[in-house]
């Protein structure tokens, strides 16, 4: 379980890099465990306290919305186009599994090969422009439980004030038994 709360910079995740989830900025579109050869089934979002001036509110893009609204190009790209990430490269669109975090890609890049090609580069504009059209927010009130299928459904969140009550607890479920 981690908390997500405003802190005035992102924790670390185990493996060193900043955990957006524990920050009050905006936190676009993704998957959690994008790294991850097998990714968590389900992401489970309580909400303890709400931010008062309505910040925070979670994105939901789900992946028939995206293949309903991407053109052909993209939709090609999201099928086709594989991704370097640490546990090897990935499309985004596969049998059974939507896998898509820009942050672990660029930095995955950043770290084999000192920055990311244009070309990928380019294609992550597209996807994310197509993922903010797919996208729909939900604002959750204090008690209320977000289930995220998270092999179907890209989450974010728009950003909160730094000094914001507001109060996530996140779990994350591997569903294979």
């Amino acid at each position: 379980m981690q908390r997500v709360a405003a802190l005035a910079s992102p924790p670390a995740d185990q493996f060193g890099k900043p955990l957006l989830s524990g920050h009050h900025a905006a936190f676009p579109l993704h998957s959690d465990e994008a790294f991850a050869i097998r990714p968590c089934r389900y992401v489970l979002l309580h909400c303890w306290s709400a931010d008062p001036e309505g910040g925070g509110q979670s994105l939901l893009a789900r992946r028939e919305r995206i293949e309903a609204l991407a053109d052909a190009a993209i939709l090609n790209g999201l099928l086709s186009l594989r991704l370097d990430y640490p546990c090897g490269p990935s499309s985004t669109l596969s049998a059974g599994l939507m896998r898509y975090n820009r942050l672990e890609v660029e930095g995955h890049g950043q770290r084999r090969q000192g920055r990311l090609e244009a070309q990928t580069q380019e294609w992550l504009d597209r996807f994310d422009a197509t993922f903010a059209v797919a996208a729909e927010s939900v604002t959750l009130a204090p008690g209320d439980l977000l289930i995220v299928d998270n092999h179907r459904t890209l989450h974010g969140r728009t950003a909160f004030a730094a000094g914001s009550p507001r109060l996530l607890k996140r779990v994350r479920v591997d569903a294979a038994g």
